[in-house]
């Protein structure tokens, strides 16, 4: 387990656990959602195929390596978190060594739908299809944020060319930004609102 507990933030990195954030507070709101029966629906994770492939070790302050399985021949990916203020700056790169393997990078973020006060949290998000969705986008416009109206608004800032969007679970709301190529980088700037 990483810690990661600046003066805003406290974050917990569960590295057995596929590297995900299982806990983030900031100024006392815990804003993930926990444990729901399956891996893929909780916390905020790197990617869904490396769930299970191995725990991360730990590389430094924030940042973590695992080591992907025998097929990927010698390939490995490092991710890193960085508080700014009142911003996490995420990234997760991809060595692929002697691998010829594709593969595709996310920040799977599942945000808590009700926190402990203020309203249901509700995505800003343009997409060319009517909320709600289940979906994969490609070509988004503006920066998706997630708003708690009288709380708190999370800004989302990714370059990524596409990004999956769950708005129809009824506990959470997954914002996902997601490459292909070898290196990702999302911004989550966090103001009040």
């Amino acid at each position: 387990m990483q810690f990661i507990d600046d003066a805003e933030f406290q974050i917990n990195i569960d590295l057995d656990q596929g590297g995900r954030i299982s806990s983030l507070i900031w100024r006392e709101m815990q804003f993930t959602i926990p444990f729901r029966g399956t891996p893929n629906d909780f916390g905020w994770f790197p990617l869904d195929n490396f769930l299970s492939n191995g725990s991360w070790q730990e590389i430094g302050p924030g940042r973590s390596l695992l080591h992907l399985p025998k097929e990927y021949k010698g390939a490995t990916l490092e991710q890193s978190y960085e508080v700014l203020d009142d911003a996490i700056r995420w990234s997760l790169e991809y060595d692929p060594a002697e691998s010829e393997l594709p593969v595709t990078l996310g920040a799977h973020a599942w945000f808590a739908r009700d926190l402990e006060r203020g309203g249901s949290a509700e995505l800003e998000f343009s997409a060319p299809t009517p909320a709600p969705w289940d979906e994969t986008f490609s070509e988004v416009r503006g920066v998706p944020a997630l708003v708690w109206e009288d709380v708190a608004r999370i800004s989302i800032e990714s370059d990524a060319p596409l990004w999956t969007i769950n708005s129809v679970d009824s506990e959470a709301i997954l914002v996902a930004p997601q490459s292909t190529e070898h290196y990702l980088e999302a911004l989550f700037v966090f103001t009040e609102e």
